[in-house]
This record gives structure tokens, C-alpha cells and sequence, in this order.
């Protein structure tokens, strides 16, 4: 159910977990839906006429009459769903057979998956008609399939996808007409990005990935959490920071990924395999059956512990466990002085570090600039690479490039007119020009690397050069610092986080905060319809308050 609410409307695991408990606990219409059954017990063979017949009296009535048999239907694979052996503490999900009112849209969505689910599991099997065509052309052969459903059945219920074209009719001879020959090139493509729906699958059947039978056999049953807490882990990911959503799909942030990389170089993958929680569940199932002593699962557990624990302690230096990923015959060298860059937990360093100073950032507006990616961007030499998608400031494929000052900066893709809003050499601030007071603590402002810096030691004002992918104009700064609610004329480039141009004044507020300030919208013109529409309403309105006068008088 996850999964398919997932696909169907984007549904999170803990929204579609929240709407079922909803419609089990208050709307009293479905069964108890933490359950992973996939199975009702043989006696339920009484209830489901009376469920079918229930359903049969709402806007259901036309799928449930495709059902064989609706006053004592029957699936048409025996066992396949009512089987006493196969149904654990908790039945398989189904509609009880109270017909809910009043339902949300959301709620009503999933609702009909499991009512139409339910129907189906007794309908006859849906047919499909495959026809494969091979064609000789110049001696190259060439093979097509087209299917189609002949008899929907279940997928009556469950609607599937569109047809297949048909083939253009051969004539006597077997032969068609070509009329044109398209020729295009393509790459092969990276898997996508999980989405909930895809991930809880993966959970569900990791035991596939684990090699030793014992080992996936325990993991069947269970797979990674239970249909319960499934939600509640990946969840729990997106509250450390360690993933992220970005539309439908689950996107790693910076710390995931060196996390990710941390346990890879340390050689902890035995934390991030299924085959650790395979094992642990089959000491488990032992020790229920008596043929595993408890302790000893206890000193394992301890011992597997102190390992890992060692192993982590026993890590040179921060920059060796990163090092050890480093793509082979790549040496990663400074922009600027051309000297070993070191990385560390958030940046590469230039190993020079008093007298170059170079520093870049790893985390890339939610990106991680992983070693390669760098490898690659200090190799185009200031040429922009990509686009690379995950990107979370702005929500929009961006490229990389190398800057000056040996700093890496995002690039928006698209017909973004960058080079109208770069500030020529002649407008250029030295370091060291004072530009204005600070709108904290009133003490100068100068111009110091890529940004301006409040020049008390208590205070820790420091403004960018560069805002939302906007050069900030030298005169414009010194009109956003001469004082509380000062504004910059109106400038426009800036990005929005959804990839968007847009434009703004910018001014401090008494508290020293960065404001935005947009222009006025333009105002709509109102259709000759949406006024006639209003006059309607309105005289609906007018004449329903007559009538009430009337009626209370």
C-alpha cells in the first residue's frame, strides 16, 4: 500500500501510514493496517460476501459486479488468499465493509486502492497478447513487440498502462513500406533516485542481496523494520540530516554522504550491509527455539562493538580516512599555488595553509563535492562542468566552476544571463575599502576576499560579494550600509531556490537582519467571463439573504 500510494500520489510512508490509521481508528473502514499478511483466514470466506454486498450499495456496485460469484466469491488460485498457515498475528489489509463518510481527498484516494485491491484478489487473471515482428532490411535484422490486453479481468479493477501501437498491415507478401530512417544517439543513463515507494521496497526485500541462505531466509520475513516502522526510519533519516526530499524522490544531503564514505574507508560496511540484521534476526529465531543461548548473542554483539569502536580510534588522521577514496592517478592540486589540496571533514585545504590559504567548501548548496567531482571541476581550469542534479539551493540542475580566489561556485543551468550582471575590473573593491557601518554594531565595514566584514573582533557581520548567484554592485553596497531600512536599487538576476530569476531590493532592519523587498506584482486583467461570474455569485448571494428576511419574518 505504501508503495503503490507512493507511485500513484506521492504519498510519504508516514502520510499513507497516518491516513490508514485514520480510516482503521476513526472512519472504522478498513482493518488493522500495520500488517505486512498478505493472507485471510478461512473463515473470512463468510465475511467477504457480506463485505462485497456492503460495497455492492455504493459507487462501487459496477466493479463489484465483474466479480464471479459476489455471494460466495472465490480467488480463482486456490490459497492464494484465505490460508490459516500464512496469516500471522494480524490479517491481510481489507475494507470492513463500513461504508465511511465524509472522507478527505487524500483519505478517499487511498481508501479506493484497497478497495479496488480487495475486488481484485477475487477476479479472474487478466490476458495479455504479445506479437513479435522481425524484419530483414539490407540483411540487418530487426525484432519489435507490441502487446495489448485481450481480457482485462483483475485489471478491470486495476487499470494498467496504454496499449501498444499496432504494426503498420503487411502486404501478400509479407512485406511493408519503409518511409524513414531516424538514426539517434543516446548514453546510457544512471538508475534514478529512490523514492519512498522504491526504497520501502528495497527494505522489504533485502534479504535478495545477501548471500548466505540462513542469513536472507531470516531476512524474508522481516526485510529492514517492519511495515510499521519503515516510516518511522526513513523519517528519522530526514531529522538527522542525513537525507533529504527533493518532489517525490530521496536525495542524499553533504553529512549523508560522508557519513556514507566514513564507513566505506574505515571498513565498517558490515553497519550498512542487510546481512548483519539477517544474521542478528536468525540468532534471534534461535534463541525462541532454544537452539542459541542468549549471552553468547550478547558477547557477539559486544564484540562486533568494541571492533568497530577500535577500528574508528585506530584512524590515523582525519585527511587519511578521506584519502582513501581518492580516485586512482588523480592528484588534487590548489588552484592557486599548486600545491597538495588536504580534505578534511567539510573542506579541502591547500596544505600550504599560511601562505596560500585556499579553502574550499565540500557542501555545494546541499551538494557534496565528492574528490572526483573536484578533480574534475579543477581540471576544466575555470570552464564550467555538468549540469549536476540534487541540488537543493536552488531546486534546479546547476553546474560547477572554478572561480577566483580558487573557490568552486554553482552555475544555473539554462538561458540564466550570468554575464550581464558581472562587475567589470574597473568597479572592482580592493580589500581593505571601507564600505559602510555595520548594521549590528555600527563599527566600519570593509571589503575583505569574497565578501565585506564588520570590523570589531566581537561582532560577526559579514556580508557575501555574491547573493543567490547575484554579484552584489560596489554603489549598491554602500547604500544597503549607511543604515537601518537604507535600500539598494532594484537588481534584478538573483535565483530563486526553485532555479527561477527574479528581482529585489535589499535593506537591513533595525536588528541587522537581511530583508528582501519585491516590487509590486502586476495586477491581472479580468476576463469579460471571471466578471460575469462574480456578478452571478454575487446575485446568489444577494437573493439566498431575501429569502432568509423573508423566512425568519
Amino acid at each position: 500500500l505504501q508503495r503503490k500510494a507512493s507511485s500513484m500520489f506521492g504519498f510519504t510512508l508516514k502520510r499513507t501510514l497516518s491516513l490508514a490509521q485514520t480510516l482503521y481508528e476513526k472512519k472504522k473502514a478498513i482493518t488493522y493496517p500495520r500488517t505486512g499478511s498478505r493472507y485471510l483466514p478461512d473463515d473470512y470466506t463468510a465475511v467477504v460476501p457480506d463485505v462485497m454486498n456492503s460495497l455492492s450499495k455504493t459507487s462501487y456496485r459496477n466493479l463489484v459486479s465483474q466479480v464471479p460469484n459476489v455471494d460466495k466469491p472465490r480467488p480463482e488460485r486456490a490459497g492464494s488468499v484465505f490460508d490459516d498457515s500464512k496469516v500471522g498475528d494480524h490479517f491481510a489489509l481489507i475494507p470492513t465493509g463500513e461504508i465511511p463518510k465524509s472522507l478527505r481527498d487524500d483519505e478517499q484516494k487511498l481508501y479506493d486502492l484497497i478497495v479496488r485491491r480487495f475486488l481484485a484478489a477475487f477476479m479472474p487473471s487478466a490476458q495479455r497478447e504479445s506479437i513479435t515482428r522481425r524484419v530483414e532490411v539490407e540483411g540487418e535484422a530487426f525484432k519489435a513487440t507490441a502487446r495489448r490486453l485481450i481480457y482485462p479481468g483483475w485489471r478491470g479493477v486495476e487499470p494498467s498502462g496504454k496499449d501498444d501501437p499496432d504494426f503498420p498491415i503487411l502486404n501478400e507478401q509479407g512485406q511493408c513500406t519503409n518511409k524513414e530512417v531516424e538514426r539517434i544517439d543516446k548514453a546510457t543513463t544512471p538508475p534514478g533516485r529512490y523514492s519512498d515507494g522504491s526504497l520501502v521496497g528495497e527494505m522489504e526485500t533485502c534479504g535478495k542481496h545477501v548471500e548466505d541462505e540462513e542469513e536472507a531466509e531470516a531476512l524474508k520475513e522481516s526485510g529492514i523494520g517492519t511495515p510499521a516502522t519503515r516510516a518511522s526510519i526513513v523519517e528519522d533519516l530526514i531529522y538527522k540530516g542525513l537525507a533529504r526530499r527533493d518532489g517525490r524522490t530521496l536525495v542524499p544531503t553533504d553529512l549523508g554522504s560522508t557519513l556514507v564514505r566514513i564507513v566505506r574507508n574505515l571498513e565498517l560496511e558490515s553497519l550498512a550491509k542487510p546481512d548483519l540484521t539477517g544474521n542478528w534476526e536468525r540468532r534471534l529465531k534461535q534463541i525462541v527455539e532454544g537452539a542459541y543461548d542468549a549471552e553468547e548473542f550478547q558477547t557477539e554483539i559486544v564484540a562486533h562493538v568494541c571492533e568497530m569502536v577500535a577500528k574508528v580510534k585506530g584512524a590515523e588522521s582525519v585527511s587519511d580516512v578521506f584519502a582513501a577514496d581518492h580516485p586512482e592517478g588523480v592528484n588534487l592540486l590548489c588552484p592557486k599555488c599548486q600545491t597538495a589540496l588536504i580534505e578534511k571533514a567539510y573542506s579541502y585545504f591547500c596544505s600550504d595553509e599560511e601562505g596560500c590559504g585556499v579553502r574550499i567548501q565540500k557542501n555545494l548548496g546541499g551538494k557534496h563535492l565528492f574528490p572526483e567531482i573536484l578533480a574534475r571541476v579543477l581540471e576544466a581550469k575555470g570552464e564550467a562542468i555538468g549540469p549536476f542534479t540534487g541540488i537543493d539551493r536552488p531546486k534546479a540542475p546547476c553546474k560547477l566552476k572554478l572561480i577566483e580566489g580558487g573557490q568552486v561556485e554553482l552555475e544555473p543551468e539554462g538561458d540564466f544571463p550570468a554575464d550581464e550582471y558581472i562587475i567589470s575590473e574597473a568597479d572592482r573593491v580592493e580589500d581593505g575599502v571601507v564600505m559602510g557601518t555595520c548594521p549590528k554594531c555600527q563599527t566600519d565595514v570593509v571589503a575583505e576576499g569574497e565578501g565585506f566584514k564588520c570590523q570589531s573582533e566581537k561582532c560577526r557581520f559579514r556580508l557575501s560579494k555574491r547573493l543567490l548567484f547575484r554579484v552584489l554592485p560596489p554603489d549598491d553596497v554602500r547604500k544597503l550600509l549607511v543604515g537601518p531600512n537604507s535600500e539598494t536599487s532594484l537588481l534584478e538576476g538573483f535565483i530563486s531556490r526553485r532555479g527561477r530569476p527574479f528581482a529585489a531590493h535589499l535593506f537591513f532592519d533595525e536588528k541587522g537582519g537581511l530583508k528582501w523587498k519585491f516590487p509590486p506584482r502586476p495586477k491581472k486583467a479580468t476576463t469579460k467571463k471571471k466578471t460575469k461570474k462574480k456578478a452571478k455569485k454575487k446575485a446568489r448571494k444577494k437573493s439566498s439573504k431575501k429569502k432568509a428576511t423573508k423566512k425568519k419574518a
